[in-house]
């Protein structure tokens, strides 16, 4: 039907206006309105990728834990390879929505406890519910589990965050920026920080991507390196 109004158009415009140029400009036009905003934001998104996209790093450290800015759910995935691959004692975290190895709410503290103490009474209840599977390609230590314990306020030097929405890029199209980031609490110092974009693109092409986004930078040029600043005091070298 569009495309029937917007032929019509142009061979009247021409017609009435005895120019071809009329008909071009009409053409032109028809042609826009459905796809200026895609046009536009196509433009903005590669600028923002190569302004601000990418990953930068002033120096790395060590820490025997750290608190979890972008995670409010408990010890999922993230947390608990923290706890067994990458040397931390623990990982910090403000709870919003206790799922993981959690019912409480407020800060909390996980690390690897003894098993068989109380403290462990979520992972056994996790692992009975889950037959014994804990999270994928995580092996907990034999004797070990994962607990969990209130804390009054955190304690952890560093926050680190990987791939926290950092919000919505304004204009036409919707442009979500993605951050990561490790910083000292104490001092404000940023240690490293990596941004990226998704673009979910204008108002006819996003339904035609099926739900999905154009990501710049990729994960391995942005996010990825962030784990790889803040090492934990028992991680190997």
């Amino acid at each position: 039907m569009y495309s029937w109004i917007a032929s019509k158009a142009i061979r009247f415009s021409s017609k009435k206006m005895q120019s071809q140029t009329a008909g071009i400009v009409t053409a032109a036009v028809f042609f826009l309105l459905p796809t200026w905003d895609s046009i536009w934001g196509a433009v903005q998104f590669r600028y923002l990728c190569a302004a601000e996209g990418g990953f930068k790093i002033v120096r790395t450290a060590q820490a025997a834990g750290f608190f979890d800015a972008d995670q409010h759910s408990g010890c999922e995935g993230t947390c608990a390879e923290a706890l067994t691959k990458r040397g931390f004692q623990f990982v910090e975290m403000d709870v919003i929505t206790p799922l993981w190895l959690t019912k409480s709410k407020g800060l909390q503290r996980f690390y690897l406890a003894d098993a068989g103490s109380p403290n462990c009474s979520e992972f056994d209840r996790y692992l009975a519910r889950h037959n014994g599977y804990f999270y994928a390609n995580i092996t907990i230590p034999k004797l070990k589990c994962v607990a969990g314990d209130s804390i009054a306020s955190v304690t952890a030097q560093y926050d680190l965050a990987i791939a926290q929405d950092g919000g919505v890029a304004f204009g036409p199209t919707k442009i979500d920026r993605v951050e990561s980031y490790v910083r000292d609490r104490g001092t404000g110092e940023v240690l490293a920080a990596a941004a990226s974009f998704r673009s979910w693109g204008g108002w006819l092409s996003k339904p035609l991507s099926f739900g999905s986004a154009s990501v710049c930078p990729s994960w391995k040029d942005s996010h990825g390196p962030i784990e790889q600043v803040l090492k934990g005091e028992g991680a190997s070298n």
